[in-house]
């Protein structure tokens, strides 16, 4: 299977149920995805392979303002693939894109502008980038960050000689088989809570300073954007807490138990 041949060869295996051969090829497009857009093949992908393919986590090395102009790209190659705009349209993941990204080549798009679906989509990208505070509680298949792999991280802590408490955070690279520094957090933090909802990765609670009593219990909460290397500030907990379990369910965080200054939750 190559560039040139993976459309017709996957035109071929869905014609004679050849589920293998199928299930290669869907994945020597997600694999090679930015080479066959450089082609004259792509505009000949099927609705039903491209659609598979905008809505699959493990595409990789497109941004999500890329993928909507290709998927334009396709609508327009042909008369009446204006019909399924909406329907591929639903695997971009505009919340995920800038505010001057949506603004400058999304909202620019007339079938954006007019088909319902599309309006929809925007509204919901729009009100996501608006209240970054709320985001945590606005997940949905289009919030999620790209990815099928998984890293082990470190952050925070005590520095046991010095009793500092740390704001690094740090990456295992598995082929170098080293620790990466990312970039730090705004502010120290030790026996906080730690979960990864849509592949952001949630900081949640504890405390900056040490103290083994937890009197200096914190409420912030902040998120780290792989894709950007950057933290932001959400939604703070109901009350300050340390020494706690945190988890994540559906979508949701959960602080469990725990202490601060008042005592034991």
């Amino acid at each position: 299977v190559s560039l040139d041949n993976c459309v017709e060869v996957g035109r071929i295996a869905n014609t004679y149920n050849l589920t293998e051969v199928d299930k290669y090829v869907n994945n020597f497009i997600l694999k090679n995805f930015p080479s066959l857009l450089g082609t004259g093949e792509f505009v000949k992908l099927p609705f039903e392979r491209l659609a598979f393919v905008l809505s699959s986590n493990s595409l990789k090395h497109c941004s999500e303002l890329d993928l909507f102009k290709s998927a334009c790209r396709w609508l327009r190659y042909e008369e009446g693939r204006m019909e399924y705009a909406a329907k591929l349209m639903r695997n971009i993941r505009f919340p995920l894109m800038s505010p001057t990204e949506l603004i400058n080549h999304v909202q620019t798009v007339d079938f954006m502008r007019t088909d319902n679906t599309c309006v929809n989509l925007l509204l919901e990208a729009s009100n996501y980038q608006m209240m970054p505070y709320m985001q945590p509680v606005m997940q949905s298949e289009r919030t999620v960050i790209r990815s099928d792999s998984t890293h082990l991280v470190t952050l925070g802590g005590v520095l046991r000689q010095q009793l500092v408490v740390s704001k690094e955070l740090r990456l295992f690279d598995e082929k170098a088989h080293e620790w990466k520094a990312l970039a730090p957090m705004d502010a120290p933090r030790y026996q906080h809570g730690i979960a990864v909802i849509g592949n952001f990765l949630y900081v949640v609670g504890g405390q900056s300073n040490y103290d083994t009593k937890g009197k200096t219990a914190v409420d912030t909460v902040f998120r780290y954007d792989p894709r950007y290397n950057k933290w932001i500030q959400v939604a703070c907990l109901n009350e300050k807490r340390t020494f706690f379990h945190l988890s994540a369910l559906k979508g949701h965080l959960y602080a469990v138990g725990g202490r601060n200054a008042a005592g034991e939750l």
